[in-house]
């Protein structure tokens, strides 16, 4: 039997991480020309930390992270909206929160492969199925015939725009930077906070070893392409009135190593299940990073494929309950996400002013349950 995992993501290593311990052969096709994690920090939630369990890795995983005990999220004049303590609101069957360079994770679930073939520079620009198989085709000209795939091509994933042709990609309104200041210890590692002003907000999320991961999210309705263009002071002058820290943070950074990305998820879909190929990660359900949970999702989709095929050999109807048991979930947290992005993104004052009095009336028993159903997963079949 031959298993393709495509894609060399968090979510495509973890799933073959999740093959290797079923002793389930399977190679993973990268499309770039080297194994590389792209991006700055990571937030782990205690969901995540849940799925990697399930896998084995989570003590190493933890190793290499900080753990946040406490999120907040405060006006421009550093007032608190809304506080969720993670240690404080979660019991004890739950796990804690974390945060970790992307490259750490990717280092980690990379060192745990050593028995799997990863081919990089190898991009799947097309593909064919059959009751038999599946043939792969790559853009090198070379194919190739798999019993079973395993998509895990991100948000543009080529197996889901043929699979799904109605699926499109939803911009959200706005821009996002992203950079991770070294030597910069904060007075509290084990706090994350967001600012929110008007049509733009930053986040400051502690990582290990006196490293800081920043976000600095700005409004583009119109999507407009000069705002590609802003450059560092830039970005200081759009955050003059933001707490000292926030332009502390933006100044560590070389300019050319602060990241951009313009903001997009993908509509809903119904099903991830296609016979022998099985959509997973963001090529399935790619979310805005509101909620931190883009990351989280693709794990729990990889430990939840585990524990299926764990307990039933036949991988066809493995792959179609997981479908069905991953298409809400992920529906619902792609649908929270989408609405904290656009609650953080208003810009009429008097709903800014609604907004931040209405949030500092939320019971803690709301917030509460909000969070369990957001951190809250097992991949314990019922």
């Amino acid at each position: 039997m031959r298993i393709a995992v495509i894609g060399g993501g968090i979510g495509g290593l973890t799933v073959s991480l999740a093959l290797n311990k079923l002793n389930i052969e399977n190679v993973v096709y990268e499309s770039a020309p080297v194994l590389r994690a792209d991006g700055a920090g990571l937030a782990l939630g205690s969901n995540a930390i849940s799925a990697f369990s399930v896998l084995g890795i989570a003590d190493k995983v933890v190793q290499g992270s900080n753990r946040i005990k406490e999120f907040t999220i405060r006006n421009t004049d550093d007032k608190p909206l809304i506080s969720r303590y993670s240690e404080c609101i979660l019991s004890d069957e739950f796990f804690h929160s974390y945060a970790i360079h992307r490259s750490t994770l990717h280092s980690v679930l990379s060192g745990s492969l050593s028995d799997t073939k990863i081919v990089t520079g190898k991009a799947v620009i097309d593909f064919k199925k059959n009751l038999k198989g599946v043939t792969l085709f790559f853009s090198d000209g070379s194919s190739g015939m798999f019993d079973y795939v395993i998509a895990a091509d991100g948000i543009n994933s080529v197996f889901r725009r043929k699979l799904v042709p109605a699926s499109h990609l939803r911009y959200a309104g706005y821009y996002c930077w992203r950079g991770v200041a070294d030597d910069f210890q904060p007075e509290d590692i084990s706090s994350a906070v967001e600012y929110w002003g008007t049509g733009l907000r930053f986040g400051i999320v502690p990582l290990p070893a006196k490293q800081v991961y920043w976000f600095a999210c700005i409004n583009n309705h119109n999507d407009d392409p000069s705002l590609m263009k802003i450059q560092k002071d830039d970005l200081l002058e759009s955050y003059k009135n933001f707490p000292a820290s926030v332009s502390s943070l933006i100044e560590a950074v070389p300019a050319g190593k602060i990241l951009l990305n313009r903001i997009s998820d993908v509509t809903p879909i119904d099903n991830y299940a296609f016979r022998r190929i099985v959509l997973l990660g963001d090529a399935a359900h790619a979310t805005t990073p509101n909620l931190g949970q883009g990351a989280c999702l693709a794990i729990e989709d990889a430990a939840t494929l585990y524990t299926l095929l764990k307990y039933n050999g036949d991988i066809l109807e493995s792959f179609e309950e997981f479908s069905r048991i991953r298409v809400p979930r992920a529906k619902y947290v792609v649908s929270q996400s989408r609405q904290t992005g656009a609650l953080a993104s208003m810009e009429n004052p008097v709903g800014i002013m609604l907004r931040d009095l209405l949030f500092r009336m939320i019971p803690e028993s709301v917030t509460e349950k909000q969070t369990r159903k957001i951190l809250g997963f097992s991949a314990e079949l019922n």
